[in-house]
Parts: structure tokens; sequence; C-alpha cells
């Protein structure tokens, strides 16, 4: 009787297991079918052993996915994560004197200088173009990286990039984001950028 009972409810769980499984891997195979070949090309080139961090290639690979994603064309969240990995890589091309504007190593466009982190790193030129499917990454640099590094404060730009009309949306993302964070460190990192967009006091 037992063995009847663990039968069928063996049965029942496969009968609902398997439909979610196919339904979850062919979402995931739908995601990365949608990426072009020319997408796919790039990626593969940037993961490449034989590329190294320096290589000006790199740079032209970043900028090529800057093109695409002018077009509406990063389709593959992979992308993203790659991109990611090369926030800190720099376009010397259109770098020049860069100053800090009103915080910690962060540039901002319109405040005292011409070039904001988007025209330096084309990584984060793809990733503000992308907008929202791209804000994990965002979170994923400020918690993982030091607060005064170049990797944490593009993605605290990238914020501002894409919070620029409602810094309490902002404000409400970072701390779900607070919330949620794996150690005390990236909380403290993420309450840290928050503070960026609350508003300076009055004198």
């Amino acid at each position: 009787m037992r063995l009847v009972y663990r039968k069928r409810i063996f049965g029942a769980l496969r009968a609902l297991i398997i439909p979610v499984a196919i339904v979850f891997l062919s979402t995931v195979g739908f995601a990365q079918d949608r990426a072009t070949p020319r997408e796919k090309q790039l990626v593969k080139r940037l993961l490449s052993k034989n590329l190294s961090d320096g290589a000006p290639e790199r740079v032209q690979l970043l900028l090529a996915l800057k093109e695409l994603a002018e077009k509406g064309q990063i389709a593959d969240d992979r992308t993203l994560s790659v991109l990611a990995d090369n926030i800190t890589v720099r376009n010397e091309a259109a770098t020049g004197d860069v100053k800090v504007n009103g915080m910690p190593g962060i540039v901002l466009k319109g405040v005292g200088h011409p070039r904001g982190p988007d025209d330096i790193y084309p990584a984060v030129a793809v990733l503000v173009r992308v907008g929202k499917r791209a804000l994990p990454q965002t979170i994923r640099l400020i918690e993982q990286n030091d607060e005064r590094s170049i990797a944490s404060n593009n993605g605290v730009f990238m914020l501002f990039s894409y919070f620029s009309e409602d810094p309490a949306a902002a404000i409400n993302f970072l701390t779900e984001a607070t919330s949620k964070a794996p150690t005390v460190e990236a909380k403290n990192r993420l309450r840290k950028a928050a503070t960026y967009f609350k508003p300076a006091p009055r004198e």
C-alpha cells in the first residue's frame, strides 16, 4: 500500500516538474537564440583566453557592441554579464583629463566636464543604453568592488543614468538590493551608493 502511494506521489511530482523544466529551458534557449550572430561572435571573442586585458582589440570589440546597442540589438542577457566584466576597459581615444565632480570618482556630464564614464568606458555606454535589463549588473558591480574603485563608480553612474528623473526610485531600488545582499560588506557598499541619490542638506 505504501509503495503504491509513493509511486502515485512520484508520478504527480514528475507530471508537475517536467513541464516546468521544459518551459524554463525553452525560455532560456529562446533568450539565447534571439542574439544575432554578430552579438554572439563579439562576445565569444571577448571571452577568448588569447585576448589580453589591455589588448586594443578588446576596446574595438566593446565599441562594436556599443553600435549594436544603439540599434537595440543586444538580446542575450549573458552579454550584459560579459560587459560588466569589462567595465573598466578604457577607450583611450576618448579619455583625456578626467576630473572628479560631485562624488568620488564619478564624472557627471554637464557638471564642469564634457565627458562622462559612458564616453570613456564602452561597456558603460552599452549597459546604459540597455537600461533596465542591466540593473542587476550595476548591483553586482557595486556589491563586489570597493566604493572608490572605477568599477563601483561606473555602476553608480549607470544608476544615475537610469534613475536620473526619479532619485527616490533609485534609493528604493538600492534599499531592496541591500536587503538581499549576500554579505555585510556588500550591504554597506549599497547603502553608501544610496547616499548619492539623497538631496543635499539645506544650508
